[in-house]
C-alpha cells in the first residue's frame, strides 16, 4: 500500500510539514512529543520564512549533545522518521530502555564494556 498523495498546498514542503489554518505546522512523529513541548502538531509560523526560522532554531538548540539521553533524543528526532513505519514504532521503545541505563552518562565516557554489561 503506497502512501496517499499530499494535498496541493503541502506539495514542496518538507516531510511532515502541513499548511493549514493560515499557518505552517510540523506533524510530530509518535513518541517525540517530549522534544516538541508535548505537542503532536507543532506550529512553526504563519509564513514560510518564519516556519523555516523556527525549524532551524529547534535543531540548533539540540546541537550541543553531551549525554546519551540527548544523543538518543536527537537520533529519534532526525533519523527515525526516515525509517520504515515499524522501525518508527520500535525505536522509541528501545531508546527508553537505553536511556534508563545509560541516559545520564557523558557521550565521550561510553565504552564497549558498558554496553557489554
Amino acid at each position: 500500500m503506497s502512501p496517499r498523495k499530499r494535498n496541493s498546498e503541502n506539495e514542496g514542503l518538507p516531510k511532515r510539514w502541513k499548511h493549514e489554518h493560515s499557518a505552517y505546522f510540523y506533524q510530530v512523529p509518535p513518541g517525540q512529543e517530549h522534544v516538541w513541548d508535548g505537542k503532536k502538531k507543532f506550529r512553526l509560523g504563519t509564513n514560510l520564512h518564519e516556519a523555516h526560522k523556527v525549524w532551524i532554531q529547534r535543531f540548533e538548540s539540540q546541537i550541543d549533545v553531551r549525554t546519551i539521553e540527548h544523543f538518543l533524543d536527537r537520533y529519534l528526532l532526525e533519523v527515525t522518521p526516515t525509517k520504515a513505519k515499524r522501525t518508527q514504532v520500535d525505536e522509541p521503545r528501545y531508546a527508553r530502555r537505553l536511556k534508563k541505563r545509560f541516559g545520564h552518562m557523558c557521550l565521550e565516557h561510553l565504552e564497549p564494556q558498558h554496553i557489554y554489561q
